[in-house]
């Protein structure tokens, strides 16, 4: 978690939490836009994205190191619900 804080630096603080496995769970929701993040070992992460779209609802999944989390962000055009309207 501490090592995403730092490459992404986001400006909205997460909602936080913790499975039932031990991990750590993050959440950002930015209106229609929400991604929620699970905290693996070894620096990994599981994320899921809900964005709505013009005509409909979108889902995403992305697993994977967390120092590619904040660029995967971007590519899927998320950026702003983890920094709000300043991104």
């Amino acid at each position: 978690f501490l090592r995403f804080i730092v490459f992404a630096a986001p400006t909205r603080l997460p909602s936080l939490g913790v499975g039932s496995t031990g991990h750590i769970l993050a959440a950002w929701n930015n209106g229609e836009q929400h991604i929620a993040v699970e905290f693996l070992p070894a620096d990994k992460a599981a994320v899921t994205f809900v964005k709505q779209n013009v005509r409909s609802r979108g889902l995403v999944t992305w697993r994977g190191h967390v120092a590619d989390l904040k660029r995967f962000i971007e590519d899927n055009g998320m950026l702003e619900c983890i920094h709000g309207n300043s991104a």
